[in-house]
């Protein structure tokens, strides 16, 4: 009897355990897996499509910035340059010859750069001799020219009155000053020989401005700031020009005695007083 009661307390004690660990041990739910979420691409063809409205909103901003106030600007004008202090003391000779400048008008604005290219002849001096010793009976013309070249980058502000423009400059890069001899046949004028007897470079610099009268069928645009394109007007315009030290010759600096030559070379500023007349075309 003793027995069973203690089989059946065992039993007891045994289910007892068994549902308290039960009760105690946690229920382990499985987690729900996350879903990827989908990524949105964009397609190739929607890709060129945005980029091709990236480059056309470009042309379109420049087509709007620039569209009807492109010009271009071009002056042509005959060249006296007047020698100034050292340089007129050595030469009194007034240059003359041509100039030209070439610029572009930034849309919208009185503001114009361009290139500035002037060519002058300050002295000459012709002569007929022999061609030789040797051959005396032949005769040919010897020409001499001092030359005075300028090449310059410019700025220039212009504004408008009516049918004038009123405009101020300024530039500045080299000079270039050279003495050539040109033997030339006397019957047809044609060049057979030159040489460069001397030359010097040295630097420059001005300022200046002048005035602009219409000529042709036209007007002034005051939003774009500029002449109607095909325009040309009758120019005139001054530079006060400094210019750097240099070595020259000067009409009578080349001495030819007995088949030999020398120079007298001269060194000096090169100032010049400039006065130009000409025509300037828009485009």
């Amino acid at each position: 009897m003793r027995r069973l009661w203690i089989v059946i307390l065992v039993v007891l004690l045994g289910s007892l355990l068994s549902a308290v660990a039960q009760q105690k041990t946690p229920v382990l739910k499985a987690k729900p897996k996350k879903q990827p979420v989908p990524k949105t691409e964009v397609g190739g063809k929607e890709k060129k499509k945005q980029k091709k409205s990236a480059i056309q909103t470009g042309e379109a901003a420049i087509d709007q910035l620039v569209a009807g106030n492109y010009q271009v600007g071009l002056d042509l004008n005959l060249f006296f340059g007047f020698p100034r202090g050292e340089f007129k003391e050595n030469n009194t000779r007034i240059g003359v010859g041509l100039d030209g400048s070439i610029f572009y008008h930034f849309p919208r604005t009185p503001l114009l750069v361009g290139l500035n290219v002037t060519y002058n002849i300050y002295g000459r001096t012709v002569r007929h001799v022999p061609l030789s010793v040797f051959i005396p009976d032949v005769t040919v013309e010897v020409e001499r020219s001092n030359k005075y070249v300028i090449i310059d980058p410019v700025i220039r502000l212009q504004g408008h009155l009516g049918r004038m423009s009123l405009y101020a400059e300024a530039g500045g890069g080299l000079s270039w000053l050279y003495t050539e001899t040109t033997v030339k046949n006397l019957e047809t004028d044609k060049e057979v020989v030159s040489s460069e007897n001397f030359s010097d470079v040295t630097w420059n610099w001005w300022t200046g401005g002048g005035v602009s009268v219409l000529l042709s069928p036209g007007e002034y645009n005051p939003a774009r700031q500029k002449w109607a394109s095909g325009c040309y007007l009758l120019q005139v315009g001054f530079r006060w020009l400094s210019g750097g030290e240099a070595e020259y010759l000067t009409p009578g600096d080349v001495n030819v005695e007995y088949g030999s030559v020398s120079y007298n070379v001269r060194s000096s500023r090169t100032d010049l007083w400039v006065l130009l007349i000409g025509i300037s075309i828009r485009g």
